[in-house]
């Protein structure tokens, strides 16, 4: 059961791996082509992550991804996917969605980041 949930789930930021959210992603397009609704990607990049394990240690870093993750978390909706792509990238799957909409939630997870308290570091 423990290794089901490690290749469900990233194990630093809680939210679904990158084959998760791969397949999340491959079942909504699907889902859009067949019933043509609007499914929206928001790529999450942190800024200057390397300078932030370089600076201040590995798990200084791997903190901040614990909670950015649990930000990203309470943002997005039960229908929408949420997972680590790479090191310091998110990628989130937004099940009918257009892109207005999803600029508006790629805003508002944009501010909840800068918002975090990361004791000082800044992302």
């Amino acid at each position: 059961m423990k290794l089901e949930l490690e290749a469900r789930q990233d194990d630093l930021t809680g939210l679904l791996s990158r084959r998760r959210v791969g397949l999340a992603l491959s079942q909504e397009l699907s889902r859009t082509e067949r019933y043509g609704a609007s499914t929206s990607l928001v790529m999450i990049d942190l800024d200057h992550f390397k300078e932030v394990n370089d600076q201040n240690g590995h798990a200084v870093g791997d903190e901040v991804l614990r909670r950015v993750g649990a930000a990203v978390a309470r943002m997005v909706r039960a229908t929408d996917s949420a997972g680590r792509f790479g090191g310091e990238e998110l990628l989130l799957v937004l099940a009918d969605t257009g892109a207005g909409d999803a600029w508006v939630l790629a805003e508002r997870v944009r501010a909840a980041i800068a918002e975090l308290d990361l004791n000082g570091v800044r992302v």
